[in-house]
């Protein structure tokens, strides 16, 4: 069959037959639904990405906040670690009084603790160093780093101090007499050269575990009193420990708010 010819002005069109009108028609509906339906799939597929980083953000913000949590709680722990040795060291002497040769000395007034060990949950996991690595507070991730070793190194001494102070007291004769804990010993100026080089060394070291035990009660106050409101900058709308040290507080434990 031939195809008619239609004539608008200067443009002709062949008109076709119908079968051919309905197959265009059919590929064109095609193409606008093939459009149509990327388009739709498209916007759910964007809904269902959004909706997937939001739950995702939602985690990541949840995980955050726990592993901040876990750091106040690893840095409460140290502060009052620091704190207990700070105290032994520096607590006033109330026994008995002390007389005759270096009756004077901090040593004849502290006595060694025993049984002290390294805590190393104490000092910061990896992923605790990434995270404050991540919020840019490198300086306070160091300080707390330095806050555990110093208090490693203070443990290391304790015991080093337990053991010349024990040194010491082998190497004096039987006690003539005995005042509360304290033993009056009775020495010859030979024993007491003998123990002189050891007394002094131990005093040396008990005045060096002082000063710290106080450096590092100092620095540990200060990022226990810098924890929340650091924590705070980064998370606005979150909940984190309040940090407060032991000379503002009264048996009061670390609180959210």
């Amino acid at each position: 069959m031939v195809n008619d010819i239609s004539c608008f002005g200067a443009l002709c069109l062949q008109q076709g037959s119908w079968a051919e009108w309905v197959s265009g028609a059919a590929s064109f509906g095609a193409v606008v639904a093939a459009v149509a339906g990327f388009y739709v799939t498209k916007h759910f597929r964007d809904e269902d990405l959004t909706a997937r980083t939001e739950e995702r953000t939602r985690f990541e913000l949840a995980a955050d906040v726990q592993l901040a949590n876990l750091i106040g709680v690893r840095l409460f722990r140290l502060m009052n670690s620091s704190h207990d040795l700070h105290r032994h060291l520096w607590a006033p002497y109330d026994g008995p009084p002390i007389e005759g040769v270096d009756s004077e000395k901090v040593w004849r007034r502290v006595l060694p603790m025993i049984g002290l060990q390294i805590e190393p949950a104490l000092r910061l996991e990896s992923d605790e160093v990434t995270f404050l690595v991540r919020l840019s507070e490198a300086e306070f991730m160091t300080e707390m780093i330095l806050g555990a070793a110093r208090l490693d190194s203070i443990v290391l001494s304790l015991q080093e101090y337990e053991r010349q102070h024990q040194a010491i007291y082998k190497m004096m004769p039987a006690p003539l007499a005995m005042q509360g804990r304290v033993g009056v010993h009775g020495l010859t100026h030979e024993q007491l050269m003998a123990v002189k080089p050891y007394s002094e060394a131990l005093e040396h070291l008990v005045l060096s575990l002082r000063e710290m035990t106080q450096e590092n009660v100092e620095k540990l106050d200060a990022l226990c009193r810098e924890f929340h409101p650091m924590m705070k900058r980064h998370y606005p709308s979150e909940k984190f420990l309040a940090l407060i040290p032991p000379e503002s507080r009264a048996g009061v434990e670390p609180k959210e708010r």
